[in-house]
């Protein structure tokens, strides 16, 4: 590369969204930007001083001498005339899918789940959806013709814009694109897998007993309750006597409209910090990962990385991310997630997927450090290529305190 052009990153979509503090998209974008960082690449960021930003980042950001902007005041086109960047780039694209300014922008389109995974029954019986997206459901279940116009419209008209361009995390996210779009068809569509999330840290056990572990289960697309049925069933039927089963992002049973039979064998963690879930994935016996939908999935890696074995949903990106190391079933099927709960549950089949596990996360790791730079590298060559200005100025940056 001759002269690296400046990218200005988006860190807004590292910060908490509307339904959790923590999210696959804002993991994703930290590792992209550390890696940025550690090869020297020219950036500026900006970021929201209202809401919560990871230390670690903001102590990189000081450490590297980064200018970073506020959107407190200040429109993302004020920051963009100020910084003149040759690329912005975005790891979610939200408010910037309509954004007019004189700037390139690249994202990373995680999926289309709303086309793939709008519907499902069990919606209702989670307690803690706000009214809108009740009602945005509804809209798609009464009148599917209406409910989808809006969403596909925004998808069309991004595939339309020659100054928006985006990569994909897996294959069978480009695609379904491909499947649910025609207007795709014909596109450069780059797949670089999602970089690796897994924790460096040394771990040692911490819970001595052994669970089956379910993560994040305050979205109903995770599908949480399908697979505390099965084990609550499993339990009523005298197996899995001797195991628990522990949930995160749930502030207990009352989450659901389902009364669970044998409460005393379900622990409820609400809200995990990142160490403790990386401990949740060292101690547990198998990681339940029920998902009706991914664009690519992290958690089964990141329980992966300990030989944790994993049962997981056998649609959307999940079998490509996790090939043969995993026990798959039907997300919709509790009797199938029972079966595989009880099939882990013999010790030369949880020893097996162990040693699957270890070697699956080695190859994944390999392949998602590869695909991390040639995506750098991309954007690196998408700035120089869309570059608006010889070059960029970097003062007067709105700095964080």
């Amino acid at each position: 590369m001759r002269n690296m052009k400046t990218i200005l990153f988006d860190l807004t979509a590292c910060q908490p969204s509307r339904s959790s503090k923590r999210h696959g998209g804002g993991r994703y974008a930290e590792v992209v930007l550390l890696r940025m960082l550690e090869r020297g690449v020219p950036v500026v960021c900006y970021y929201d001083s209202r809401k919560w930003l990871n230390p670690l980042i903001k102590a990189e950001i000081e450490k590297n001498g980064i200018d970073l902007y506020d959107t407190k005041g200040n429109t993302i086109q004020e920051i963009v005339r100020e910084c003149k960047p040759s690329l912005l780039y975005t790891a979610l694209i939200l408010d910037l899918r309509n954004a007019d300014i004189n700037c390139p922008i690249l994202f990373t389109w995680h999926g289309i789940r709303d086309d793939e995974t709008p519907l499902d029954p069990f919606f209702w019986h989670y307690k803690q959806i706000r009214f809108k997206v009740r009602a945005r459901f509804l809209l798609k279940k009464w009148f599917p013709s209406i409910g989808y116009a809006q969403k596909r419209h925004e998808n069309v008209s991004l595939l339309n814009n020659d100054s928006k361009h985006f990569v994909m995390v897996s294959q069978h996210s480009r695609c379904s694109l491909l499947c649910y779009y025609p207007e795709a068809k014909g596109k450069n569509i780059p797949v670089f897998y999602s970089p690796n999330t897994s924790s460096d840290l040394q771990m040692s056990r911490k819970y001595s007993d052994k669970y089956f572990l379910i993560v994040s289960a305050n979205r109903w697309t995770k599908n949480s309750l399908r697979a505390v049925i099965a084990f609550d069933r499993l339990l009523s039927m005298g197996y899995l006597s001797d195991y628990k089963m522990r949930i995160t992002g749930a502030n207990g049973a009352s989450v659901y409209r389902y009364k669970i039979k044998h409460p005393d064998r379900f622990i409820f963690m609400g809200y995990v910090e990142d160490q403790e879930l990386e401990q949740l994935y060292h101690d547990a016996y198998c990681l339940v990962y029920p998902s009706l939908n991914e664009g690519f999935g992290y958690p089964p890696l990141e329980a992966m990385h300990y030989g944790t074995p994993v049962i997981a949903s056998a649609i959307t990106s999940i079998p490509e991310v996790c090939g043969d190391a995993a026990v798959y079933f039907s997300p919709f099927s509790i009797e199938e997630i029972m079966a595989r709960m009880l099939m882990m549950s013999r010790p030369e089949t949880h020893q097996e997927y162990s040693g699957k596990s270890l070697e699956r996360y080695q190859f994944m790791t390999h392949r998602q450090g590869e695909d991390l730079d040639a995506f750098i590298d991309y954007m690196l060559e998408m700035a120089e290529n869309h570059s608006t200005s010889g070059t960029s100025n970097m003062m007067g940056g709105v700095k964080m305190k």
